[in-house]
């Protein structure tokens, strides 16, 4: 393989990279959307509890923690997206520079 070969192979390694942190971006940031609306549910049961005269009314109870449920299983998700990213790009990034650097120095 060339040097000029090597050399688009880190590039190509280094897009794949920045596709993985842009990918790690948008998972936060829909992690925070979702803790966001947890917070908005607590906020909807305590205007309830307020409304009700203080008593936790039983009926809503149930919608309001399927909503919170469905938020936090959809924050796991994210974060287990996370946890797995695929770190491959960056070692392979890290192998291809580690070979055009021992090409440049053998030539």
């Amino acid at each position: 393989m060339g040097f000029f070969d090597k050399v688009k192979e880190v590039a190509s390694a280094t897009v794949d990279k920045a596709k993985d942190l842009a990918e790690d971006g948008q998972a936060k940031v829909k992690i925070i959307g979702l803790e966001a609306k947890i917070k908005d549910v607590y906020t909807e049961i305590g205007k309830a509890v307020v409304e009700a005269g203080g008593v936790i009314p039983e009926a809503g109870i149930a919608e309001f923690l399927e909503k919170i449920n469905g938020f936090k299983a959809e924050i796991d998700a994210q974060k287990k997206l996370l946890e797995n990213a695929p770190k491959a790009a960056e070692e392979a990034a890290e192998a291809v520079a580690e070979e055009v650097k021992e090409e440049v120095k053998a030539e």
